[in-house]
């Protein structure tokens, strides 16, 4: 269980280095007042589940070792697994290669029991995937918020901030480790950026934010488990014995993503534009002299051309027609009217 623990400690060390030089005493108080949220993701397939899940537990540092040093002994308790990941408790592989549907669900309780020990407060943030029904991945790389793991990942960590504003008021921070992947670094990079601007106030509270090793932390494996516990809810509308072992000890924060309402004509839009973008291309293409399917008379290239505008146009006219609804939309409206005038005023 040792190494678990100098685990923590040295991930805190990469959070937060500049305790490494403060006495002990300084050191303990700091860990004492230190909160941490660790996060896992479930429900990543949108043909398959009805929306991204981040599913976490919010605690003290010191909650944090004595619920790891549990779920350490609660794996290693017949019949034995070196660690907990939910997608290999459902598929029956992996570290669950041996265990058998009832078992493999006797496990999974016996590690919600364990969690249920201790004060650690579960959270649950959703992302339904109608939001982005219009998305085309192509047209939106590269826009900030243009994935779903994006909002997923905002959700979470303001609403674990909010609530701790709302239920416990004070100065401490928050330091938050999600599960390492591929969309995480530009989350944290936006992360940064949103606590340094004072705009966005609920981030006085947020600490630093690092990426995680699910197999190597306890913290992450308990954060999978809810995840996929309440992904398996959102999907069946049926609870598990461990998710009602969850909810009713720890309890469960749900935690709705509400993007703006604008958000699916801005990836209709995107769409469209990358749509007559492409055609652009292609006419371009198409019109060179050496090119293989050159354009083989001046009427192909008319309907061509006509075709290019009449698409053209109908994005201008979706344009518009977003932009006159931003205009006529109040909270839009306020919340430009507010960014701007920080803006100018930091200027």
């Amino acid at each position: 269980m040792q190494n678990i623990v100098n685990c923590v400690r040295s991930n805190v060390a990469r959070i937060i280095p500049h305790l490494c030089g403060m006495p002990k005493r300084v050191r303990d108080k700091r860990w004492l007042m230190m909160f941490r949220a660790f996060f896992d993701e479930s429900g990543t397939d949108p043909k398959k589940n009805k929306a991204l899940v981040l599913g976490g537990f919010l605690g003290s540092v010191e909650e944090w070792e004595r619920a790891s040093d549990a779920w350490d002994a609660c794996l290693h308790a017949t019949p034995s697994i070196e660690y907990f990941k939910d997608s290999e408790r459902k598929s029956l592989d992996g570290q669950f290669v041996k265990f058998n549907r009832a078992t493999a669900d006797a496990k999974v309780l016996a590690l919600a029991t364990t969690i249920s020990q201790f004060a650690l407060l579960g959270f649950c943030a959703t992302v339904s995937y109608t939001w982005f029904m219009h998305r085309d991945a192509k047209a939106s790389r590269g826009y900030v918020g243009a994935r779903v793991y994006d909002w997923g990942f905002l959700t979470a960590t303001s609403g674990v901030l909010q609530h701790l504003d709302s239920k416990h008021p004070g100065s401490d921070l928050v330091d938050f480790i999600f599960d390492s992947r591929t969309e995480l670094r530009a989350c944290i990079e936006i992360y940064d950026r949103m606590k340094a601007d004072r705009f966005f106030a609920h981030m006085a509270r947020a600490g630093e934010c690092i990426p995680g090793d699910d197999k190597q932390l306890a913290a992450l494996q308990m954060a999978d488990l809810l995840a996929g516990e309440c992904c398996d809810h959102m999907d069946t509308k049926e609870r598990s014995d461990a998710f009602i072992t969850i909810r009713d000890n720890n309890r469960i924060v749900h935690v709705p993503c509400l993007p703006p309402p604008q958000l699916p004509n801005t990836f209709k839009l995107q769409k469209i534009g990358h749509a007559v973008q492409k055609e652009a291309t292609e006419y371009l293409r198409r019109a060179r002299k050496n090119s293989l399917d050159r354009f083989k008379s001046a009427e192909e290239v008319e309907n061509y051309v006509s075709d290019l505008q009449m698409h053209e146009a109908y994005f201008n006219l979706e344009y518009q027609r977003h932009i006159s609804q931003l205009g006529n939309n109040d909270d839009y409206q306020t919340f430009m009217k507010k960014y701007l005038a920080r803006s100018s005023k930091e200027k």
